[in-house]
């Protein structure tokens, strides 16, 4: 568990090396807003167990870099470690990234530093205990809208809208969902 001087210290640096920088305003919002919280780094690529959990038309185009604050939940483990769940707003980003062979040869993804590779956001929105909830964005590599709608407890709900690479409305997903259903409707 983080003691009070690291999380003093861990503000003091975010409000001495970036004030300007959006992506440290958003995550020193975050600490404020989760004073038992730590800025984590989700490093996801296309395949992972992130990504195959998210619906077909919601799952990666490229390799991401998320940050946001991550809560320790109460319950210790048996190695005394405790889970730290997602909370408040995250922001996934396309970042450059490899592919490498590991000794076991299993091919991998190697990811460098956000601040460095970040090619422009991927998508946007809040998370409770690990679930998206409210309204989330998605966007195309080229940073054109790809998606937006709204999460209740981990699904689609409410309208959503999906837009093409070519910025056209695509019909066929866009519409009223429910518990991550699409709602059958005129068309």
């Amino acid at each position: 568990m983080l003691s009070l001087r690291t999380i003093a210290w861990t503000c003091l640096l975010l409000l001495g090396c970036g004030a300007g920088d959006p992506r440290a305003r958003r995550e020193q919002e975050q600490l404020a807003r989760f004073s038992n919280g730590t800025i984590f780094e989700d490093l996801v690529s296309q395949g992972s167990w992130q990504d195959l959990g998210m619906a077909e038309d919601l799952r990666l185009l490229a390799p991401v870099i998320g940050r946001g604050a991550c809560v320790p939940v109460e319950a210790v483990r048996p190695d005394g470690a405790r889970d730290a769940l997602r909370n408040g707003v995250w922001t996934y980003e396309y970042v450059r990234a490899t592919r490498v062979s590991g000794a076991d040869g299993e091919e991998r993804t190697q990811f460098t530093d956000i601040a460095e590779s970040s090619l422009g956001l991927e998508s946007q929105g809040e998370y409770q205990a690990d679930r998206r909830v409210g309204a989330w964005t998605f966007w195309y590599p080229d940073g054109k809208l790809r998606a937006k709608g709204s999460f209740v407890d981990g699904a689609r709900s409410g309208p959503w809208e999906f837009r093409r690479a070519d910025d056209s409305v695509d019909p066929d997903r866009t519409g009223v969902y429910s518990g991550g259903d699409r709602v059958p409707g005129p068309r």
